[in-house]
């Protein structure tokens, strides 16, 4: 990539995607500890979903290391499958499929 659009995407990560996901987190805990035990106990699916986000941070933050590693000049490899970039963009959607369904397991 170009020198530009690597700047373009430190840009994009350091003042949409970071601030995002923290405020997300933020918000997230603020509302479980709001609502209280009984959501937490009854609520099957809100586990699988918090095992997802748990996933979608850690996707987050294999993006970080691979911006960072262009931005030092570091030869890196092509997303290694179809595979990751399909579990890159199906997760967020699993997570926000099971906040608006709720889906009773």
């Amino acid at each position: 990539p170009t020198m530009e659009a690597q700047s373009a995407a430190l840009r994009v990560m350091r003042f949409v995607v970071n601030p995002a996901l923290f405020i997300t987190l933020a918000l997230g805990t603020a509302v479980a500890s709001i609502t209280g035990r009984a959501l937490m106990a009854d609520a099957s699916w809100l586990h699988v979903k918090l095992l997802l986000v748990l996933a979608l941070c850690a996707v987050h933050g294999m993006l970080v290391k691979r911006i960072n590693d262009l931005r030092r000049g570091a030869n890196v490899a092509p997303a290694q499958s179809a595979n990751y970039l399909v579990f890159a963009l199906l997760l967020p959607a699993v997570v926000i499929g099971l906040a608006v369904f709720k889906p009773s397991f």
